[in-house]
């Protein structure tokens, strides 16, 4: 798969994971006196940079991973109307994405300070995607409901709001279980890949201590 898509991959479910945690596209916020239309948001949003959909997504990620913590760590610096409140933004933007980096090992990307001074373009949509991914992973491990019954509520025809915010509801629940699955196919393929460079390196230990006693 060429990187153009990869780019175009990561980008459609980068806003396919934003939708699913429950982000609204149709709606607008306002801070500082500033109206942030959510028309800006999309699939193609980081294309460019666009610092708005930068503040918008990450604080909606980090509200969903833990809300507590979210209003305590942005307290001072949320909404960030100025220069300044920017720059502390993303300070704790970027230190928190560093401890999800530590957790998550070699499948998450590397966090660098300057990549969101300039939130835009495909390295910023890689590292936005994986960080989507995450929440949505921990989302699904706390919250999910598995207890739904998917076909009794596709079959039933939206004759009002209520059945079809229902069906909303289930595929959204089902599109983050595939995910966890997704998730869990991979992660036993990283373990298998780290068990094989394992088994490769003492097979080769094993050889110069035979050769070394020839």
């Amino acid at each position: 798969m060429s990187s153009a898509r990869d780019s175009a991959f990561e980008k459609q479910h980068l806003w396919m994971y934003l939708q699913a945690l429950g982000l609204d596209p149709s709606s607008s916020i306002t801070f500082g006196g500033k109206m942030v239309p959510h028309a800006h948001l999309g699939e193609n949003m980081f294309d460019k940079l666009n610092r708005d959909a930068f503040h918008i997504v990450s604080y909606f990620l980090f509200k969903t991973l833990d809300e507590a913590l979210a209003k305590e760590v942005f307290r001072d610096c949320w909404p960030p109307f100025d220069q300044k409140l920017d720059m502390e933004f993303r300070k704790h933007c970027c230190e928190w994405l560093k401890e999800i980096s530590a957790e998550c090992g070699s499948s998450f990307p590397q966090v660098v300070g300057s990549l969101l001074m300039s939130p835009g373009g495909p390295k910023f949509i890689h590292l936005m995607y994986h960080f989507a991914r995450y929440v949505a992973i921990k989302y699904i491990k706390t919250k999910s409901n598995n207890s739904l019954h998917f076909a009794e509520t596709f079959n039933v025809k939206p004759q009002d709001m209520h059945k079809c915010l229902a069906r909303s509801h289930v595929a959204r629940n089902r599109f983050l279980q595939i995910l966890q699955r997704e998730h869990y196919v991979m992660q036993k393929y990283q373990e298998n890949v780290n068990l094989s460079v394992k088994q490769v390196r003492n097979a080769r230990s094993e050889c110069m201590s035979l050769q070394n006693q020839i």
